[in-house]
């Protein structure tokens, strides 16, 4: 079951670490995704380290630099796509457990199931011009 409010999430499948990341303590430059997700792999190689090597550093692009997003804090509208050169989330794979992602960019819950967050926030390439194709 999943719920978004407010732009937290409240998950069945968030799994409970010893510190979990929360928006709150986190720190975040906006426009600065690559810097948002080295501090929160800083902050959990501080906190729980024995957890790191379920993280990844994805870094979404394509050949033309120009990648629409939906579901972001710089659009006026979620609706409406955000156009990045480039994009960077954190995604955790817990071994027992669905992955979730960690976009500080995002009006989505923090963190947001996979899924969820493939479905809203990326979106099919199917009905964009080849130029946005990730």
């Amino acid at each position: 079951m999943e719920t978004v409010n407010g732009g937290q999430s409240t998950s069945s499948n968030v799994r409970k670490s010893k510190k979990p990341l929360q928006v709150s303590n986190c720190v975040y430059t906006s426009c600065y995704c690559e810097e948002n997700v080295w501090k929160l792999c800083d902050q959990i190689r501080k906190t729980n380290p024995t957890e790191l090597n379920e993280y990844y550093a994805v870094f979404i692009s394509n050949k033309n630099h120009s990648i629409p997003l939906w579901m972001q804090k710089q659009s006026e509208d979620p609706l409406t796509a955000v156009v990045w050169d480039y994009h960077v989330i954190l995604v955790q794979k817990p071994p027992s457990d669905k992955a979730l992602v960690y976009d500080l960019d995002s009006i989505m819950g923090f963190p947001c199931p996979l899924e969820l967050y493939l479905q809203q926030a990326i979106q099919s390439d199917a009905t964009l011009k080849k130029e946005y194709h990730r």
